[in-house]
């Protein structure tokens, strides 16, 4: 949070939300989250909600297939402008289950982006070149996104880009989806040195020394 706090949200049969406080001090209760016993279902697919911190201390979460931008202070939604861009996923309710008998669906290829603040969102969907699921994506100062790692079936990725991956409960190198230990370095197109002539540069004198929350800067 912009304070220095941390905020755990959900786990197995929690649904609610806490923020970690201080050492030497204790949260009296965590602060119940009806939003998580809404998206929970048999196969927990809301176990792992993606929370993001915006820009005016809203968090946006995302768990199962829905979404909502709460205010951590109230607990209610937020009245901002926020458009997200969800990717991919399991095509089956049940992939995980399914996993487990040897069974791997196909991931789903499209993405949706919603402005999840509008009075009525609606999701606007499109494809992807490929099937993905449990990627990791990066927004790049241009405004396109970087979407790496993942797998095409299944119900959780294999990370096998970028550094290593591990599917198992322990370093394991003769199953399925053993336990990589590599690491690969991807440069952008933008960084090629023909095009270091165009490249911005930040003029460090001018540059401040300290940052403030929600503040513009100058570089």
């Amino acid at each position: 949070m912009s304070d220095g706090k941390m905020m755990v949200v959900g786990d197995r049969d929690a649904h609610n939300y806490e923020f970690i406080q201080q050492e030497g001090q204790h949260n009296a209760a965590s602060i119940k989250f009806d939003f998580l016993t809404e998206t929970t279902d048999k196969e927990e697919n809301n176990l792992y909600p993606f929370v993001y911190l915006n820009n005016d201390d809203n968090v946006f979460i995302f768990s199962n297939n829905r979404a909502v931008l709460l205010n951590p202070n109230t607990n209610q939604i937020g009245n901002v402008v926020v458009e997200v861009l969800i990717c991919g996923g399991s095509a089956h309710v049940n992939s995980y289950t399914k996993g487990n008998e040897g069974v791997y669906y196909v991931a789903l290829q499209d993405y949706g982006r919603m402005r999840i603040t509008d009075l009525n969102p609606v999701w606007k969907r499109n494809l992807m070149p490929s099937p993905r699921l449990m990627g990791d994506m990066l927004l790049l100062p241009f405004g396109e996104v970087l979407l790496i790692n993942g797998a095409k079936r299944g119900s959780s990725g294999r990370k096998v880009l970028v550094a290593g991956s591990n599917t198992n409960n322990r370093f394991v190198y003769d199953a399925m989806f053993p336990t990589k230990l590599r690491a690969e370095r991807f440069s952008l197109p933008y960084l090629d040195p023909v095009l270091e002539k165009f490249k911005p540069q930040i003029d460090v004198e001018a540059t401040p020394t300290q940052l403030a929350f929600n503040r513009k800067i100058v570089v």
